[in-house]
């Protein structure tokens, strides 16, 4: 029995790591875009990163966030400040980074006081100086 509900357990941790890993990939393309100046191609990729994240049916607080920055980078793009759009697609990039590594058992490759889990109630990063024995 327990041999069972480990293997679902691990089951649902890699499908879960998976549609992280999916969503990092699409956001990553559009960042690329960005950097090449391809606006029309960025927009585009934003439709996938939409459709990702309806596909990784995360739960209800880590969706809220993402939506939040995505619609950000929306209106950046749409107001064509390509530079603010990749910045906020960054920030979503570096969350799910620090996301994954925590599920791997990794070092997070990011600092939790600016890019917090997407599983935390930390919905906004911390500006300005931290000191690095403050505890996010």
């Amino acid at each position: 029995m327990t041999d069972q509900t480990n293997i679902l357990s691990m089951k649902d941790a890699i499908q879960y790591l998976a549609r992280l890993n999916k969503l990092q990939n699409e956001v990553v393309y559009v960042i690329e875009c960005l950097d090449e100046d391809f606006r029309g191609e960025a927009s585009r990729g934003l439709v996938d990163v939409y459709e990702a994240l309806e596909k990784a049916a995360f739960p209800e607080s880590a969706d809220q966030q993402i939506r939040k920055v995505l619609e950000e980078a929306v209106e950046a793009i749409n107001a064509r400040d390509l530079i603010l759009c990749n910045r906020r697609l960054q920030r979503i990039r570096r969350r799910l980074a620090n996301e994954i590594a925590v599920l791997l058992g990794e070092k997070n490759p990011y600092a939790y006081c600016y890019y917090p889990l997407l599983s935390s109630d930390a919905e906004e990063p911390k500006q300005g100086f931290v000191r690095l024995s403050e505890k996010p």
